[in-house]
């Protein structure tokens, strides 16, 4: 269908092209982006995992001895004031 002079707006194929195009990118865009938050999570995992290790040597280093073990979740006596301000034993998304 042809547009008259003065007539504003899209076609219908127009738009089911648009759309197909932003289907196509998504398809690409969304496993690239989950794989990217994958990867995020489990590099902040590792950064977790070494700050609690330094942590336990230097208590180590400081005292002679190992800290006691504790429950999973919670932080082993000792090794509280050399673990950063920001580390939580629990994440909402490695549950």
């Amino acid at each position: 269908m042809r547009r008259r002079s003065g007539e504003k707006g899209f076609t219908a194929t127009e738009l089911m092209i648009v759309l197909t195009i932003i289907g196509i990118l998504s398809v690409i865009a969304l496993p690239a982006y989950f794989a990217f938050i994958q990867s995020t999570r489990a590099a902040q995992a590792v950064a977790d995992l070494q700050a609690v290790r330094a942590a336990v040597y230097l208590h180590y280093g400081d005292t002679g001895q190992w800290p006691q073990e504790s429950a999973a979740g919670f932080v082993p006596d000792g090794i509280g004031a050399n673990l950063p301000r920001n580390l939580q034993f629990r994440n909402d998304w490695s549950t």
